[in-house]
């Protein structure tokens, strides 16, 4: 095995081992915190190795294009719309629950609806559907849903 391809899997091997050591978030988190960590070395962003150049093959050996350079972006924006994670999930209810029990459920509307319109958020879709998610809570949670959001919190704090 040659220096450069033992530097990149001991570079990949320590993002294993930072992410598996990791407290207080999800397996999900953890795996998609691995993932992006690998993808930050492959497009050369981590400081500890040159960035790679990743192309696909054909059956004949003719080399397509090289899509490396900016996938670690290109995944979190992914991610960033097509979920909302465990994790914020739970913080959001609660956040909501909170607003909701201390100020009233209108004006957790209000509030929620005021960050959405007022925010630049064409840089991170992410956390427009965060928002536009706590709208929607905030719109249907009842009495007993904000006490199970709460609840929800204290467990999740406890994990």
């Amino acid at each position: 095995m040659n220096k450069l391809k033992k530097d990149f899997l001991i570079a990949c091997i320590d993002n294993l081992d930072y992410w598996y050591s990791f407290k207080g978030i999800t397996e999900r988190d953890k795996m998609e915190g691995l993932l992006f960590s690998t993808l930050v070395i492959i497009d050369g962003e981590g400081g500890s190795f040159p960035a790679c150049a990743l192309k696909p093959i054909d059956e004949n050996g003719n080399e397509g294009e090289d899509i490396a350079g900016d996938l670690h972006n290109h995944i979190q924006k992914l991610l960033n719309k097509t979920k909302i994670s465990k994790s914020k999930k739970i913080n959001a209810d609660y956040e909501v629950a909170r607003f909701i029990s201390t100020q009233g459920k209108e004006a957790a509307i209000k509030y929620y609806q005021y960050i959405l319109d007022n925010n630049d958020f064409s840089k991170n879709t992410g956390a427009k559907t965060l928002n536009e998610y706590k709208i929607n809570m905030a719109k249907n949670m009842t009495d007993e849903d904000v006490k199970e959001a709460m609840k929800n919190y204290e467990k999740y704090l406890e994990e």
